[in-house]
């Protein structure tokens, strides 16, 4: 696989989903390296719809967190 096919899976998670959250679990259940593409996929999300990612993951994690409070402020 090339480097074409990487960014082929990661653009294929944003144009066929609709949430934060529905990208990120297809970018992780392609399979492979999928560390670096959902990291591109949630910013890209997280960027067009903040409000997608789902606030239980938030609670769960500190910097999210302190990143949406110095984003709302």
């Amino acid at each position: 696989r090339g480097l074409g096919d990487v960014y082929k899976r990661q653009i294929h998670a944003i144009i066929t989903s609709n949430s934060y959250k529905s990208a990120i679990i297809k970018t992780i259940k392609a399979g492979g390296c999928n560390c670096s593409r959902a990291n591109f996929v949630g910013a890209y999300f997280a960027a067009l719809k903040p409000e997608s990612i789902p606030s239980h993951w938030i609670r769960r994690t500190l910097p999210a967190k302190n990143i949406l409070k110095y984003i709302n402020s």
